[in-house]
């Protein structure tokens, strides 16, 4: 995958793009990130030493000989794997190539403060290091903003909070690093191929193994804001985290929660509610679109405003270091072979910690997803038909009571559906209808009554063109890939940092 540099949020007055609205500026003082150099005193809520953090993130493997089982159930599930997903590598590509491809959609001169262009390059201070080159794109490429840097905050918070994943601009000099951060490793290892020791100041020890036990215990505090419908501080979302410099577990070897936060749902709502900081939602409400930027992912939400609020916690239901999640598709066969190289070097000097072999972590983890999500529902066939005559439309009432403290499904909407699969045999046990199957491809096959619950975004507003008889996704037109003049349902779809209009929601 070619690799792509983020210089800050995206934040700027765009008003001259439909699609955008104006947003707060964001400086370096805003970011939780070590920016290299302390920041003065008062540092207004920051580690003014976290440059980099004190004592390095270390890789869960290295703590498996003190917390086997810990280790074995954490390697397995997807908080464990949230950096090494495949699925989540390709959607930061598309998405990184889609902030690219926006910028070089929009008009103006780079050096033109008062374009749209130029005024967002001075914004993000690259006013003096971006020029069109003669094909009319932006260059040079490799410090055009794009998306990652505001993904890797959830997905891999240790290569962020020890890397600089922004490159040096002349504006900050003293920023380094590749699009993952400092040195974001696939193969820590030293000149004999054994892992080695990190160096804090230039790289990252645990930025392969997503949300570890080093971040979770060390989260003090997060972004917080006041609840628009009762004045409430909740949790603000969007990755916004800050967190202790120093080692929770080097004098303990195990250690209890640190702070009180660890111990409730508001740590959650630091990844699970995601919102578009650039783009403002299409989606109407009774026929007017909402003055708000674009929720992506809403679990914390969803459970804040649940009655589960009062009485559960997410670690409540989602065990603590189980987590067993709805991704069953990620736990897959095959997935340890991607990065087993990695692990594999733990077993070596001068480490030889006792590391199991993924593979297995992967099958006790789907066993244990499967068996959980049998209580995120219960299903009831209410009604049926009693008389009957051959060859007459019958109707079957089914009840689904969602047991969640949140929607069912959840999250990422573009990764989780839920539908009802209805098999009717005659009494010889031959199926005579079926409705809510997978083909061959293991593609659902859709009829009118398949009832699937999910959500659908877009990127860009439907229009109808009455003339053509058909609908364009008004917003983006570099979209477009096959140069029809409309960019249709499915060019629209999948551009994750570009959506902003929810088409169906259930």
């Amino acid at each position: 995958m070619k690799k792509k540099f983020f210089h800050a949020v995206i934040a700027a007055l765009l008003l001259a793009f439909p699609c955008l609205a104006a947003a707060a500026t964001i400086t370096e003082n805003d970011s939780t990130q070590p920016r290299g150099a302390p920041l003065p005193l008062p540092y207004f809520g920051q580690w003014p030493i976290l440059n980099p953090v004190d004592e390095g993130f270390s890789s869960p493997a290295s703590r498996a000989a003190l917390q086997e089982e810990s280790y074995r159930e954490w390697a397995g599930m997807t908080m464990g794997n949230a950096t090494r997903d495949p699925a989540f590598f390709a959607t930061v590509s598309v998405a990184n190539q889609d902030i690219i491809d926006f910028l070089n959609s929009l008009p103006g001169d780079p050096n033109d403060d008062a374009s749209v262009l130029g005024g967002l390059l001075k914004a993000l201070k690259l006013d003096q290091d971006v020029t069109r080159g003669p094909d009319g794109k932006l260059q040079p490429e490799e410090i055009l903003p794009v998306t990652a840097d505001i993904c890797l905050r959830c997905h891999t918070p240790p290569g962020w909070m020890e890397g600089h994943s922004e490159p040096p601009t002349s504006a900050s000099p003293f920023l380094k690093g590749q699009f993952w951060g400092a040195a974001f490793l696939e193969n820590p290892v030293d000149a004999n191929g054994n892992p080695k020791l990190m160096d804090p100041a230039v790289e990252s020890e645990g930025e392969m193994d997503g949300i570890h036990c080093d971040f979770c215990h060390r989260v003090r505090s997060n972004a917080k804001q006041r609840s628009p419908v009762d004045g409430r501080v909740e949790t603000a979302g969007g990755g916004g985290f800050i967190v202790t410099p120093f080692d929770p577990f080097k004098y303990r070897g195990k250690t209890k929660p640190l702070y009180h936060i660890q111990s409730t749902g508001d740590l959650c709502g630091t990844c699970h509610d995601v919102t578009n900081p650039l783009l403002k939602t299409l989606t109407k409400v009774n026929g007017q679109a909402v003055n708000m930027y674009h929720p992506i992912e809403r679990t914390y939400t969803e459970w804040y405003w649940s009655e589960y609020r009062e009485t559960k916690n997410c670690i409540d239901c989602h065990l603590p270091m189980e987590f067993p999640g709805a991704q069953t598709w990620l736990l897959y066969p095959g997935l340890d072979l991607m990065w087993g190289d990695i692990d594999q070097q733990w077993r070596q000097p001068p480490y030889n910690y006792t590391v199991p072999p993924r593979g297995p972590l992967f099958q006790e983890a789907m066993v244990r997803n499967r068996a959980f999500m049998t209580q995120a529902a219960t299903i009831e066939i209410t009604g049926t038909p009693v008389n009957y005559v051959p060859g007459a439309d019958v109707t079957v009432e089914v009840k689904i009571t969602n047991e969640a403290g949140h929607k069912l499904p959840s999250g990422f909407a573009e990764g989780r559906q839920m539908w009802i699969h209805l098999r009717v045999t005659d009494e010889n046990g031959a199926v005579v209808y079926e409705d809510g199957v997978l083909d061959a491809n293991g593609y659902l096959v859709r009829t009118d009554e398949t009832k699937v619950y999910e959500q659908v975004v877009m990127a860009g507003e439907p229009i109808f063109r009455p003339a053509e008889n058909r609908t364009c996704y008004e917003g983006y037109p570099f979209l477009d890939k096959n140069n029809d003049g409309c960019v249709d349902k499915d060019e629209s779809h999948f551009h994750f940092v570009l959506m902003n209009y929810i088409k169906k929601d259930n």
